[in-house]
């Protein structure tokens, strides 16, 4: 059976930090092809930064992180840094990344990939 592939987007705080250590130290079930962030938990910037540094974490440069949504376009939302902390990893010691962000916004990126992969697993629709 080969690895489901996928296409993670999140907002990199520590919830979704330790879901890409777990995911990332299966790839012979899960093979994460694409991040792509938003600003949840923290700010945009802070967010993909999180997700490179995770990412160099593990030794996978090769995945390519877009960054997406400033802001949610649908409600306000408030920062979670009262349990994320500031910089969204609860001030982890973790370096600066130095993996470049990829060229595009996460949006297009999800609609590109999407197409490009065909046959897609989606999650049922939020009520």
């Amino acid at each position: 059976m080969s690895a489901l592939r996928f296409l993670y987007d999140c907002d990199p705080g520590a919830d979704d930090a330790l879901a890409m250590l777990l995911v990332l130290g299966r790839p012979d079930a899960l093979d994460m092809i694409a991040l792509t962030c938003v600003a949840g938990n923290v700010g945009l910037e802070p967010v993909f930064n999180n997700a490179r540094r995770i990412l160099e974490l593990c030794g996978r440069r090769d995945i390519p992180v877009y960054s997406g949504a400033a802001r949610s376009i649908m409600a306000s939302r408030g920062r979670a840094s009262i349990m994320h902390g500031a910089d969204g990893l609860a001030g982890s010691t973790l370096p600066f990344p130095t993996m470049p962000l990829a060229d595009g916004h996460a949006a297009n990126e999800i609609s590109r990939i999407a197409r490009e992969e065909g046959d897609c697993i989606s999650a049922p629709p939020v009520r």
